[in-house]
């Protein structure tokens, strides 16, 4: 089971849909890999639900009923929390694909996984861009060779990593299938790939990466922001 979860603002968002397209579907992929993620968003979904309940019908209530509706939204609230341990995980692992591919990544992709025309990143990193319409954002399926370092960078805006298969780490810990970080303009990290497996991720980024020293500069020419 995953250990790195989305965060709950981002969650919030994702749960209200003002979260990006791109955002939403890596956000969306790992819920449907991550129990503790799912639960804290049917909570703040319900949350979301039962509040809008009660601002529309406080609206023409007097002052004792609008108390009894609290109530009432707190008792709603509670009992989701306590029903979360029933959640099951979304039916949204395609069939059609390898199994590791959650369909909201599946659905960006421009092929069948089998018939993917990679693109090459230096000599061990193969990458497809996947389909996401703002015009500010990068997103892509990597494939990464075992031993990788990625040169060290920090970002302007957020870069989101949602890893499939295989494992990387950098200072801030160590990354499984399922896991999900979000770095922003103020982390800089120099990403390495663990162990003897490649690691296949979705990486987005909402902004050019941002590389430190002369190799950095020479792999930035690699990692183009799109």
């Amino acid at each position: 089971m995953p250990n790195h979860f989305i965060d709950e603002l981002i969650l919030s968002e994702y749960t209200s849909g003002s979260l990006g397209e791109g955002q939403s579907a890596i956000v969306a992929a790992h819920l449907t890999l991550c129990p503790e993620s799912r639960k804290m968003a049917n909570l703040l979904d319900t949350i979301g639900a039962v509040t809008f309940e009660s601002n529309a019908s406080s609206s023409s209530s007097n002052d004792s009923s609008k108390n009894i509706l609290n109530d009432s939204t707190l008792q709603k609230v509670l009992k989701n929390i306590e029903n979360t341990e029933q959640i099951d995980s979304p039916n949204t692992i395609s069939k059609n694909m390898n199994d590791f591919i959650p369909k909201p990544i599946n659905e960006k992709l421009p092929s069948h996984y089998s018939d993917l025309k990679w693109k090459r990143m230096g000599k061990s990193i193969r990458y497809i861009n996947l389909d996401v319409k703002e015009s500010d954002v990068s997103m892509k399926l990597l494939k990464i060779a075992p031993g990788t370092k990625i040169p060290g960078h920090s970002h302007e805006g957020n870069e989101y990593t949602l890893v499939l298969s295989g494992k990387f780490s950098d200072k801030f810990g160590s990354y499984e299938r399922g896991d999900v970080t979000v770095r922003d303009e103020q982390d800089t990290h120099e990403p390495f790939v663990d162990g003897d497996s490649e690691c296949v991720c979705v990486i987005l980024t909402e902004g050019p990466l941002k590389y430190k020293g002369l190799v950095g500069f020479i792999a930035g020419k690699l990692f183009t922001h799109k």
